[in-house]
């Protein structure tokens, strides 16, 4: 459980990293880093989380994917209460 959250923490750090680094070389887009940055904090950083619950409101279909892919490399370790995400798949 540690090693998820230490884990989580890096790649959200690291995220946002590259998307500062994207803000200042004009070729490299950063802000796609920086949704998954925060994204990845939000479990840990509480003032994150509205902004994470908007964000599942308004882009359903993204954060499904966010959510398989965290699950994928073992990043969630426990249920965050999120919107009410529906799938459009049957």
């Amino acid at each position: 459980m540690v090693v998820r959250k230490v884990k989580r923490i890096t790649v959200g750090l690291l995220a946002l990293l590259l998307s500062l680094i994207g803000a200042i070389v004009p070729v490299f887009p950063g802000w796609p880093f920086f949704i998954v940055g925060i994204l990845l904090l939000s479990w840990d950083v509480r003032p994150l989380r509205p902004w994470r619950l908007k964000f599942e409101r308004r882009f359903p279909r993204f954060t499904l994917r966010i959510r398989r892919w965290e699950e994928r490399f073992g990043l969630c370790d426990e249920v965050m209460p999120h919107a009410a995400v529906k799938s459009d798949r049957p």
